[in-house]
């Protein structure tokens, strides 16, 4: 099995990561289907509540994951973590104080 570049990687796996979010979004207390995500009442719970929260959601995942492999390039070491640096002693005594 050939080994994939990180460019084909991403245009391999975008796609899969937009359908799950969007699918997710469908779920809760009140199951939305795909018909009625247009439709008056759903569109406005679908579009105006469950999407942002789900795309939040995925930027802070995302955001987490760029941390993460600037910490490991940073340091040459892909065991390396946050808390090398202290950076989580650091955000522990933020919250804290916020």
């Amino acid at each position: 099995m050939s080994r994939l570049s990180s460019a084909a990687r991403l245009v391999v796996w975008t796609p899969g990561v937009l359908v799950i979010v969007a699918a997710t979004t469908l779920l809760g207390p009140q199951w939305i289907g795909w018909d009625e995500i247009f439709s008056r009442e759903p569109s406005y719970v679908y579009w105006h509540l469950r999407m942002p929260r789900a795309l939040l959601a995925a930027c802070a995942g995302a955001g987490l994951a760029v941390g993460g492999v600037v910490f490991q390039a940073l340091f040459r070491n892909p065991l390396a973590s946050p808390s090398v640096l202290g950076t989580t002693a650091g955000a522990s005594f933020g919250g804290q104080v916020a």
